[in-house]
C-alpha cells in the first residue's frame, strides 16, 4: 500500500492451500478475517485453494410438524407437508442474517441442505429436515465452510461475502 494514511495496516498471507487477510486498525482494534475461496469460484483453478474459515453450530431441537402449522416470529413459515424441524442454536443477534428467513436460505446438516423454515429468531432458528435421514440433537450443522462457501450464503442474502463474514 502507498498510502499516507497510517490507520490501517493489512498484511496477506498466502500459503500453498490458504489465504488469509489480516487488517490491523493501529487506535482501536486488530482483527483477523480469513476468507472464503471455494475453488468453483475462481478462474485460475492452478492454485488449489480450500475454505479457512467455517462457522458450525448444533441441533437444539427436533419436533414433528403437522401440516398447516406455523413457525417462527409471526407465524411467517407455513408447513405444507408433515415436517420434522430442527431448532439450530444461531440467530440473527449472532450474524446469521434475516435475510435467510422462509426458504431463502439453507444450513448443511449431514451433508444436506435444509431450507430455513419461518423467520430467522435472534438465538435460535428452524430448518425443515424431513427429507435427511439419521438427524439427532445434537448433530452438527456447517452455516458455512467447506461444504457450503460463504459466497453462496451472500449470493442467497443479495450482498457480498465480506458482508457474512463480519455480521
Amino acid at each position: 500500500l502507498n498510502r499516507q494514511d497510517t490507520r490501517y495496516k493489512i498484511y496477506i498471507i498466502i500459503t500453498n492451500t490458504h489465504i488469509f487477510i489480516n487488517c490491523l486498525r493501529r487506535r482501536t482494534c486488530s482483527a483477523l478475517q480469513p476468507l472464503c475461496f471455494a475453488p468453483s469460484y475462481h478462474k485460475n483453478q492452478s492454485l488449489n485453494l480450500q475454505t479457512v474459515a467455517t462457522l458450525k453450530t448444533t441441533i437444539a431441537q427436533i419436533r414433528k410438524v403437522k401440516v398447516g402449522e406455523t413457525i417462527g416470529y409471526n407465524r411467517k413459515g407455513v408447513v405444507t407437508r408433515d415436517s420434522v424441524i430442527a431448532t439450530i442454536r444461531i440467530g440473527y443477534a449472532d450474524g446469521f442474517s434475516r435475510k435467510l428467513s422462509n426458504g431463502s436460505g439453507f444450513v448443511m446438516i449431514h451433508n444436506q441442505l435444509a431450507p430455513v423454515i419461518g423467520n430467522v429468531c435472534m438465538d435460535m432458528t428452524m430448518v425443515d429436515i424431513t427429507d435427511i435421514p439419521n438427524v439427532t440433537e445434537g448433530d452438527s450443522v456447517e452455516i458455512f465452510g467447506a461444504n457450503l462457501p460463504v459466497e453462496q450464503i451472500a449470493k442467497w442474502c443479495n450482498t457480498i461475502a465480506y458482508e457474512i463474514m463480519t455480521s
